[in-house]
């Protein structure tokens, strides 16, 4: 089969998971990555580019959403005329696809990657347009409870819908001098819990009896008494996997907004065999349930402190706790599910 494979609004934290899919498809199939060479994080053998210079991100909601538009007008030229059996979108913008769509001469053979875009529903601007071809492409989505609330809320057909696992990160574990016992340094920490975390640990200086460092990115508060540091600290890759390595235990404080999207976080963290506690977020919940060694979720300031405290002093005693997600998001489990979408959408 020949794919070409787009992601038409090339976020930093969507490399990763672009290379995954790509190696997955390239294993049997022709591939071409509507992409600049760098865009994957490593080089694949058997892919070929279609290189541009205009493609591109820049700040400014109208730049944005005329990069967004002229990246689905150079691949649809792309697909024109060179007509892939298959064209795989990684990344979309819900109201640009409908107006980019008409581009493509052939539009039933196209597969989008579904992650915030399912949360953006809510809104009726993006259901609206969502609406006009949710029903006339396929798609791919992270984890089950997805496909479900497409199928039962927004009346997608099941049988367009393929659960395609976010891939683990493969990591070198190395001993890393210990900095911080707990770190959350994601992006997508809810100013409101932050906030809330630092005004608990000034009253009852829990962390800083116990000996306890953690380590909190926020955009809006500042925070140091030398057990617990928060700031908006930009970190390098290597920064980053440091940090993660040497941690004990990660907090995720994310948004109740966060419903029906995937966080790499989450990966990153149980790549690394860390446990997680999280704020209660729809996917942190589904994985509590699904694996319940390795996460737990609370909105309440005692139980989230207790949940640090004991994890930082007492670690993950049996790192097996960790197999069921890291097979389930493995290569093997990856591979496997491109192959029953590629079988699925040639029916």
């Amino acid at each position: 089969m020949r794919i070409l494979f787009c992601d038409f609004i090339f976020q930093k934290g969507n490399a990763h998971v672009d290379t995954e899919l790509v190696k997955s498809f390239v294993r049997n199939n022709k591939v071409t990555v509507m992409a600049n060479h760098d865009r994957l994080t490593e080089k694949i053998c058997g892919v070929d580019f279609v290189e541009n210079k205009h493609y591109y991100r820049k700040k400014g909601t109208l730049k944005i959403y005329w990069g967004i538009l002229r990246n689905m007008y150079l691949a649809a030229k792309y697909a024109n005329s060179h007509k892939p059996d298959l064209v795989f979108i990684s990344v979309y913008e819900t109201r640009m696809f409908l107006l980019g769509r008409l581009f493509f001469k052939n539009k039933k053979n196209i597969v989008i990657m579904e992650n915030a875009n399912i949360d953006y529903l809510s809104q009726k601007s993006h259901l609206f347009f969502y609406k006009k071809y949710s029903n006339k492409v396929f798609h791919a989505v992270y984890e089950e409870y997805m496909k479900d609330y497409l199928v039962k809320e927004i009346a997608v057909p099941s049988e367009r819908i393929f659960v395609v696992p976010h891939p683990c990160y493969n990591y070198s574990f190395q001993n890393a001098i210990t900095q911080y016992d707990c770190i959350a340094i994601s992006g997508s920490n809810d100013e409101d819990i932050i906030r809330e975390f630092v005004q608990y640990e000034n009253k009852t200086h829990r962390l800083k009896d116990a000996g306890i460092k953690v380590l909190i990115k926020s955009k809006n508060t500042k925070f140091d008494d030398g057990f617990l540091k928060v700031d908006n600290t930009y970190y390098s890759n290597e920064e980053y996997n440091s940090l993660y390595s040497s941690a004990r235990v990660i907090f995720t404080p994310f948004p109740k907004t966060y419903k029906y999207r995937m966080s790499g976080c989450f990966v990153d963290s149980f790549s690394h065999k860390k446990p997680v506690i999280s704020s209660p977020i729809m996917l942190a919940k589904y994985y509590e349930k699904k694996y319940p060694n390795i996460i737990s979720t609370s909105d309440n300031m005692d139980s989230i402190f207790n949940g640090i405290i004991q994890y930082s002093k007492e670690g993950v005693k049996d790192e097996t706790v960790f197999d069921d997600f890291l097979r389930m998001h493995s290569e093997k489990s990856l591979n496997e599910s491109i192959d029953i979408l590629l079988e699925g959408i040639q029916r």
